[in-house]
């Protein structure tokens, strides 16, 4: 019976690595036929516009087909298969141009790693200091694409993002979420919560974890940082200490893992802009972002957003923002389903220009696959 079962699992696995063969064959062909659209793209291109080599609405065509696939088979869970077709499409993607990505720094962010999903990790990836140097790499043209994060579902909008946008030429072209998930960090000498005496972190992280270090490391000193990378960093020099920090920094500082998920709201997410030069096509499940101003008159904030209501228009997100430009004046961030070339976003989008103060187009662009 044993010899059987060996046997058994010795033709299993040989079955195994002819999958793995055809799997790398097929890879190697859509690669080739990859290099051949790129060169396509560079032998059709006005030479007077940048060749887009990037397609985010054709990224999200087939992330959505690899979900709807995944669906059907309960045995695969559908955000890892489009993590993996995410990584087939970054090596591809490489072999037509090299993309290059900035994103907020330092390394070990969690901008880190939503760049990483969403570009794979084939394309050249830059960590900056800012989220304006963000932008003005990608307007300069040093990097094709940048990521910014944009909003947490438990601390609100990024100030600084929202700030950039409304002045910035750039375009959304694309969003990608992805959840919070905090953990402490030790130095090497320590091996457990009886060995730290100092906690390093981001402010915003201590504020989403209070409560699981309130039970866990009552009256422990604590030391602020500018990002959870940075106390990543920090606390690699300073023994006795640990840092709230993701778990990506744990093998890039050589970290000590001393505790998972301290968070003290488990469905904590952040979203994030994925911004660039160019505009994106309709898909069919997109998302429209805009800035405006409302007029210093009464009622005109409802008359605004009647423009909406009029075209039955549902809004993911409302958001007044100060405009830095005197007391009491407010911007407004809004998001909603929809593409600024369909009929309906058109007409709103035309009420709008009539009825605020200023109105700016940020961006259409493809819906995140998983929400």
């Amino acid at each position: 019976m044993a010899t059987k079962s060996i046997k058994n699992l010795k033709d299993l696995r040989n079955e195994i690595d002819s999958i793995d063969d055809k799997l790398l064959e097929l890879i190697s062909q859509r690669a080739s036929v990859a290099k051949q659209i790129g060169l396509a793209k560079e032998d059709s291109a006005d030479k007077n516009k940048e060749t887009v080599y990037l397609n985010p609405e054709r990224q999200a065509y087939i992330l959505n087909r690899v979900k709807k696939y995944a669906e059907k088979d309960s045995s695969i869970a559908a955000e890892q298969l489009c993590d993996i077709f995410t990584e087939i499409m970054s090596l591809c993607l490489n072999a037509e141009k090299l993309t290059d990505v900035v994103y907020l720094g330092p390394q070990g962010t969690y901008t880190q790693q939503a760049t990483l999903k969403y570009f794979g990790r084939s394309a050249a990836t830059k960590p900056v200091g800012s989220i304006l140097e963000v932008f003005r790499n990608v307007e300069s043209g040093i990097s094709n694409y940048g990521v910014v994060p944009i909003e947490n579902s438990s601390e609100g909008m990024v100030s600084n993002t929202m700030d950039v946008l409304a002045t910035s030429n750039l375009k959304i072209v694309g969003e990608v979420k992805i959840p919070i998930h905090h953990c402490l960090l030790g130095h090497q000498w320590a091996k457990g919560l009886e060995d730290i005496k100092l906690i390093i972190s981001h402010q915003q992280s201590f504020s989403q974890c209070h409560v699981w270090l309130a039970e866990h490391l009552p009256n422990i000193e604590f030391r602020m940082e500018n990002s959870n990378a940075h106390a990543a960093q920090r606390a690699l020099h300073t023994p006795n200490s640990a840092a709230i920090a993701g778990e990506l920094n744990a093998d890039l500082y050589g970290l000590n893992m001393i505790a998972k998920n301290i968070e003290d709201q488990p469905d904590n997410n952040t979203r994030f802009y994925i911004i660039g030069r160019q505009d994106t096509k309709p898909t069919g499940r997109d998302k429209t972002s805009l800035v405006l101003g409302a007029k210093n008159e009464s009622g005109s904030l409802y008359r605004l957003l009647e423009c909406f209501y009029k075209e039955q228009i549902d809004l993911n997100l409302l958001e007044s923002h100060p405009t830095k430009m005197g007391d009491w004046q407010y911007n407004f961030f809004i998001d909603f389903y929809g593409h600024c070339q369909d009929t309906k976003v058109t007409k709103v989008i035309e009420q709008l220009k009539k009825q605020a103060s200023f109105c700016k187009l940020l961006g259409s662009y493809p819906c995140y696959t998983h929400d």
